[in-house]
C-alpha cells in the first residue's frame, strides 16, 4: 500500500480530532475525568474548524443534517452518546482517507496497548484482577493488564489484530500468523477471555482461507451480503428461543451467558423508534445488535443495516476484499460485544462515509 504524506489543513485538523478522541477511548478515561473533558473540547474545536473550511454539496448537507438530528434524538432518549459521536465523526470524514485513519489508529492503539500492559505489570498502574467461576475448572483469576476488565483487554487486542491484517494484508505470511496466534495465546493466559481468543483465531482462519483462495470470491461476496442479517437473526432467534430449547442454553454456556442477557432485554423491553435509557438495569448487555435495537432504537438499527448493505454492495463492485473482511470480522464479534455502534471501537463504521461523500470508485488513498 502506497501512502502520500502531504496533508491539507482539513486533514491535519481531522487527524488531531480523531487522535484525541481515540486516545481518550483507548485509555478508558471516565467521562468526569478533567483530562478527557479537555481533550474532548479541544477535539471538537478542531472538528468544527475542519467542518467550516470543508465544502459540502447540498445533498451532503441534507443527509448529514438528518443523521445528526436522528443521532441527537437517540442520545436524548437513550442517554448514550456513542451513536451521536459516530455520526459526527462520519460527517467530518469528507475528503479524508479512511486508510490513513486506520493506519493512524493502528499506531495509536499499539502504543497505548503496550504502554498499559507494561505499566500494569511494573506496578505503576493497577492491574485489575477478577475472580471468576469457570465450569470444569473452578475459581480462576483474570487480569486486565491496565484495562478496566479482562474482556476489554482482549477486545483491544482483537481490534489491533484486525487493523494489522488490514494494513499489511498483501504482506501477510506464515510468520505473521504464528506471531499473532502466539500473542493471542499469551494475552489469553491473563484475560481468560474465550470470546476474544476464538474471535482472533477465526479472524486468522478466514484471512488465511481468503488469501490462499480456498474461498472463492463469489462465495466470499455472498457471505459478505448475508453476514449482518445472519448475526441479527442469530441474536433474535436465540434470545426468544432461550427458554424453549436446551441446545440454546448449551450454546449460551459457551458464550458466558450472553444469550441469556440478550433474551432478558429483548423480552422485557419494547422496541421503539429512538431507544431508551437502561439506567437501573444492571444486567449485562454484551450484544451489539441488541444495543442497537433496545438502547438506540429501531431507526438507528435500520440505518445501521441499510448503511452496511450499501457499503458491502459498493465494495463488492470494486473487489475491495480487505475492507469487506474487516466488516465481516467486526460484524461477527458484535454478537458477543456491545461496542459495534461506536466508531472508535468498530472501525468498519468509517467505511460508511464512502456512501455519503465518495462516488463510484473514487476512494481516497
Amino acid at each position: 500500500m502506497n501512502y502520500k504524506y502531504s496533508f491539507t489543513l482539513g486533514e491535519w485538523l481531522y487527524y488531531i480530532f480523531f487522535t484525541l478522541l481515540m486516545i481518550g477511548k483507548s485509555i478508558g478515561l471516565n467521562a468526569n475525568n478533567k483530562v478527557l473533558q479537555f481533550m474532548t473540547i479541544l477535539a471538537f474545536i478542531m472538528l468544527l474548524i475542519k467542518l467550516l473550511i470543508t465544502q459540502y454539496t447540498k445533498r451532503e448537507i441534507i443527509i448529514c443534517g438528518i443523521l445528526i438530528a436522528i443521532g441527537l434524538i437517540s442520545y436524548l432518549s437513550s442517554g448514550r452518546e456513542g451513536v451521536l459521536l459516530t455520526i459526527i465523526t462520519i460527517v467530518g470524514l469528507k475528503n479524508i482517507s479512511y486508510r490513513r485513519i486506520l493506519y493512524l489508529t493502528l499506531i495509536i492503539r499499539s502504543f497505548i496497548f503496550t504502554s498499559l500492559i507494561t505499566l500494569s505489570l511494573t506496578g505503576v498502574i493497577e492491574n485489575v484482577t477478577l475472580k471468576h467461576w469457570r465450569d470444569g475448572v473452578g475459581m480462576i483469576n483474570r487480569y486486565g493488564l491496565g484495562y478496566d476488565h479482562p474482556n476489554l483487554l482482549h477486545t483491544n487486542l482483537f481490534i489491533l489484530v484486525i487493523l494489522f491484517i488490514y494494513i499489511f494484508y498483501e504482506k501477510l505470511n506464515i510468520t505473521c500468523y504464528i506471531g499473532i496466534l502466539a500473542i493471542n495465546l499469551l494475552i489469553y493466559n491473563f484475560s481468560i477471555s474465550r470470546t476474544g481468543l476464538f474471535a482472533i483465531i477465526l479472524a486468522l482462519l478466514i484471512t488465511i482461507f481468503l488469501k490462499a483462495k480456498l474461498i472463492s470470491n463469489r462465495l466470499f461476496y455472498n457471505i459478505c451480503k448475508i453476514i449482518i442479517p445472519l448475526c441479527v437473526l442469530f441474536t433474535i432467534v436465540t434470545a426468544f428461543g432461550y427458554s424453549k430449547f436446551d441446545i440454546i442454553k448449551k450454546i449460551d454456556r459457551i458464550l458466558s451467558g450472553r444469550i441469556y442477557y440478550s433474551s432478558h432485554f429483548l423480552n422485557n423491553y419494547k422496541w421503539n423508534a429512538f431507544g431508551r435509557n437502561l439506567i437501573g438495569d444492571n444486567n449485562l448487555l454484551d450484544n451489539g445488535y441488541v444495543v442497537l435495537i433496545i438502547n438506540y432504537g429501531v431507526i438507528i438499527f435500520g440505518l445501521y443495516i441499510l448503511g452496511y448493505y450499501k457499503v458491502v454492495k459498493k465494495f463488492i463492485a470494486y473487489n475491495m476484499n480487505k475492507e469487506l473482511l474487516m466488516i465481516i470480522l467486526f460484524s461477527i464479534y458484535g454478537v458477543t460485544e456491545g461496542y459495534i455502534p461506536n466508531i472508535f471501537l468498530n472501525l468498519s463504521l468509517i467505511f460508511l462515509s464512502s456512501i455519503i461523500f465518495i462516488k463510484n470508485n473514487d476512494f481516497l488513498i
